[in-house]
């Protein structure tokens, strides 16, 4: 009977210090910020509620004006990033065209060259041989 009162009394002790570091957590720092947000959003949600017909008109009108300046900003930005693709791809090219005939003059059995001696085929020119045409 000692012993079931000695291991609840430690499981007891377990909880409350579990409560207790809780709370501690709750009241520092870390915490602190959190659980004043929440209330600072409490707040504000109350506030609109008391108040919704004057701030609706306000929040619309800001959302306006925050629409405009962020399709402002997006056509800048793609402005800019279609500025810099047309500046850099030549660069790009050329690098690549530098490092390829480095790896060509390192390498010739990369290099590409048509074979010979194969026949061709091109549109446009008569053809060498007579090819039956179909009659009634």
């Amino acid at each position: 009977q000692g012993a079931c009162n000695v291991a609840r009394c430690v499981g007891e002790a377990m909880v409350i210090n579990i409560v207790l570091d809780i709370i501690g957590f709750l009241v520092t720092p870390p915490g602190l910020y959190i659980v004043l947000a929440v209330f600072a959003l409490v707040l504000l949600q109350l506030l609109y509620y008391r108040y919704k017909e004057q701030i609706d008109e306000v929040i619309f009108q800001f959302l306006d004006v925050l629409y405009a300046v962020a399709v402002a900003v997006k056509s800048c930005l793609q402005g800019i990033l279609g500025v810099v693709q047309r500046a850099v791809y030549p660069v790009k090219e050329s690098i690549l065209g530098c490092v390829d005939a480095f790896d060509q003059y390192q390498n010739p059995y990369k290099l590409k060259v048509p074979y010979t001696n194969v026949p061709g085929f091109r549109v446009g020119f008569p053809a060498t041989t007579h090819i039956p045409t179909f009659s009634y």
